[in-house]
């Protein structure tokens, strides 16, 4: 068994800006197993030759391949290795942050499943190098900010390698798009697709990184955002349009999950058309959206509940 490393200290504030490269290396005829391991920082491990297996805690043991990556979090006991009596060679790499948390929460870097598949090998291995060969280069604060970005990369790599169930969560997808002025009913879209609620909720927050609910949220609010920058459509207007039928409510909900009122997004985008800031012209009518926008809310009718 031949092994390679590199760890480094990153300068300080590059961990605060999400992600820190801390240490990467190789291993080749890897032949020991780990059992119940846990480290204080989270690991990616890309096998690049031979097979084994990975099991999280006492969860189900998932099969590894060649080109197959392993997430293993921080804190989270995990046991791996290649196949009784064979070996495999695998690179990995070492980072913490608090961005990690925060993939955590889009049910990424293993929080969905640990193991990612082969969906493209080759553009997760020339992402997985890149972190790599960064690591070596001599240490400056340039080599920890590019580091820290391509990590980020290498997570977003990963976050579409995973195509079973990717079908399924576009098609709920688009059915959330097509009734986007409708309060969500997850029961019978699951009923529909022939799954249970908790797998069509994993299944489209891995594919948008929300909830269906809350997908369908940032849909109407990213909808509302064009109404109010490239029309003279009153709020309340604007709100019905994305399926709210008390503009207060509307107007609260703008300013809680955009920043700023509508009235002041509106006037900050250019859309006021040389109007005092503030004031709403009258209602012209609402445009229909164009194919792969917010299809459905502008020919659809009221009927829609204060979500």
């Amino acid at each position: 068994m031949r092994t390679g490393s590199r760890f480094l200290t990153p300068a300080p504030g590059v961990e605060q800006l999400g992600l820190a490269l801390t240490g990467v290396g190789w291993v080749e005829d890897q032949y020991r197993r780990h059992i119940a391991r846990v480290i204080s920082s989270y690991c990616a491990v890309l096998v690049t030759r031979g097979e084994g297996w990975l099991r999280i805690g006492s969860g189900q043991t998932h099969r590894v391949t060649p080109g197959t990556l392993l997430w293993l979090r921080a804190g989270v006991p995990h046991s791996y290795g290649p196949t009784v009596g064979a070996t495999w060679s695998e690179q990995w790499l070492l980072f913490q942050g608090p961005a990690a948390a925060a993939y955590e929460g889009l049910g990424l870097l293993g929080v969905e499943s640990p193991v990612v598949g082969t969906g493209d090998s080759a553009d997760l291995q020339r992402a997985f190098t890149a972190v790599v060969e960064t690591a070596h280069r001599p240490d400056s604060l340039l080599r920890d900010l590019e580091a820290s970005a391509l990590l980020h990369r290498l997570i977003a790599t990963t976050a579409r390698q995973d195509a079973p169930g990717l079908s399924l969560a576009q098609r709920a997808v688009s059915v959330l798009d097509d009734h986007l002025d409708e309060r969500p009913n997850l029961r019978e879209l699951s009923r529909r697709l022939g799954v249970s609620p908790d797998t069509l909720t994993a299944k489209v927050r891995g594919l948008t990184g929300s909830t269906p609910t809350d997908y369908l949220l940032r849909r109407r609010l990213t909808y509302a955002k064009g109404l109010l920058s490239t029309t003279d459509l009153t709020v309340a207007a604007v709100a019905r349009a994305v399926g709210y039928h008390d503009p207060a409510y509307f107007s609260r909900l703008f300013s809680r999950r955009v920043g700023v009122p509508p009235t002041v997004f509106r006037a900050q985008q250019g859309a006021s058309r040389g109007r005092p800031s503030g004031e709403d012209t009258p209602q012209a009518s609402v445009p229909a959206p164009r194919p792969g926008t917010a299809a459905g809310v502008a020919r659809r009718g009221p009927g829609t509940s204060q979500r």
